[in-house]
């Protein structure tokens, strides 16, 4: 029988599998690659191909608003569980990650690095990928110099190929070392 005729649901529901202690439900159709290796599970819906955990969501949860993720509460990415999915903002999703120890700049620091490269520029993760920083830590004092002085935080920036953004995490976490280490001598 072809897509067209059998229902969205019937097609998704013929495509996971159950993991009883996990309670996870293990995808087992289409999967295509994410850019940091990860699997994306698909499904077809109509013409086009949908992230199945989004068509999971929809299903048996209701309609994603405009803006929304859907996010995993078991940081399985094959799990399309509507029990395990849960909404969240692009910020929400990267918090989740970054608390629970699962951000690609924790796990995989060189494919940040890599897929951080836009421009000749560094998003403002991959700036601080684990200690693989562009910028480096003698520079400090000359950048806060420079922006005492009156440089633009985009004009400084621009010279270390950062973002604005990446610059001001950057600094931002260069005062918080700088503090720790001077509690820690005393």
């Amino acid at each position: 029988m072809s897509n067209q005729y059998t229902s969205l649901t019937d097609r998704f529901n013929a495509k996971w599998t159950p993991v009883p202690i996990a309670g996870c439900w293990i995808w087992i159709g289409s999967v295509k690659r994410g850019r940091n290796g990860d699997e994306r599970p698909q499904i077809r819906d109509k013409a086009t191909s949908r992230l199945a955990y989004r068509v999971s969501y929809e299903l048996f949860k209701g309609p994603i608003p405009e803006g929304f993720l859907v996010c995993h509460t078991c940081d399985i990415g094959v799990c399309v569980n509507p029990s395990h999915l849960f909404l969240g903002t692009h910020k929400d999703n990267q918090q989740d990650a970054v608390r629970k120890g699962r951000h690609t700049s924790q796990t995989k620091p060189e494919i940040c690095i890599e897929n951080g490269r836009r421009n000749g520029r560094l998003n403002t993760w991959s700036a601080g990928c684990e200690g693989k920083s562009i910028i480096p830590h003698s520079d400090i004092p000359e950048i806060e110099v420079r922006i005492a002085s009156g440089q633009s935080l985009s004009f400084v920036s621009a010279q270390y190929g950062v973002s604005k953004q990446a610059l001001k995490q950057f600094m931002a976490r260069a005062k918080v070392r700088a503090a720790l280490a001077k509690a820690e001598a005393a």
